[in-house]
């Protein structure tokens, strides 16, 4: 019994020692050296799901790879730091299996290019100075997690016709400047959550004008029947000071 038992564990260690080795053969087909250097230009291949615009995309339609990126440092044995954009806001340091170099095209640069959509977009706000706040709206979504309040931002650097709407959420770096705003043409914000369902509140953010008492901004809201009746009175232009 003992005996026809190490003779099944051999087996099955020869199995799983035969499987490591097709696996390793199949890999090493796709991996190259590692023989980059400071300075080199590469191409990173980017997790879409680290990125919020980009969560549901059809992952046919985003690049596989971005850049090119410059190697700024070696980081132990089969890692490199990349000089990655401020507004990416992801580590810098990536295996060497997730890097190709960059073949530039001396004749055209554009060339080579994928037509596929950026896997980012545009620089965040968090790079941009806030002019002024000239208007504010209530977009109404389906149910109260999918409703929120933007406002029209003046961008410094900008004309006033660049003026972009930006969601609340979206401008929690300026939330000084938002208030006063808000203080100056008698409205408020209001996280509100229905029975939990919204998983975040900030998606929810409405704009209602101001009471005197502020803690009781939540309850006032009980005196509407429905969100619909909320939305008629929230939708009602509110006079600048």
């Amino acid at each position: 019994m003992a005996k026809s038992w190490e003779e099944q564990v051999d087996m099955a260690r020869s199995y799983l020692d035969k499987a490591a080795r097709k696996m390793k053969k199949f890999a090493d087909r796709k991996r190259r050296p590692v023989n980059y250097r400071i300075g080199d230009k590469v191409m990173v291949k980017l997790n879409p799901q680290q990125f919020k615009s980009l969560r549901g995309v059809n992952q046919n339609l985003i690049r596989r790879y971005e850049g090119p990126f410059e190697i700024t440092a070696k980081v132990g044995k089969v890692s490199f730091r990349l000089d990655l954009p401020h507004h990416l806001k992801i580590h810098p340091v990536f295996h060497a299996s997730q890097l190709k170099p960059y073949h530039e095209d001396q004749d055209d640069a554009e060339r080579g290019q994928s037509s596929r959509a950026q896997i980012f977009i545009t620089p965040s706000t968090i790079d941009k100075k806030i002019e002024a706040i000239n208007d504010h709206q209530l977009v109404r979504g389906k149910g109260w997690c999918n409703s929120s309040a933007q406002f029209l931002v003046h961008w410094k650097g900008q004309s006033p016709k660049e003026a972009s709407w930006e969601k609340y959420e979206d401008l929690w770096q300026f939330k000084d400047q938002v208030h006063n705003y808000l203080k100056l043409c008698g409205a408020a914000v209001v996280a509100i959550s229905s029975g939990g369902e919204c998983a975040d509140p900030l998606s929810s953010l409405l704009i209602f004008p101001a009471m005197a008492d502020q803690n009781s901004n939540l309850l006032w809201l009980d005196k509407f029947k429905n969100s619909n009746d909320y939305f008629q009175h929230a939708q009602q232009p509110l006079e600048h000071a």
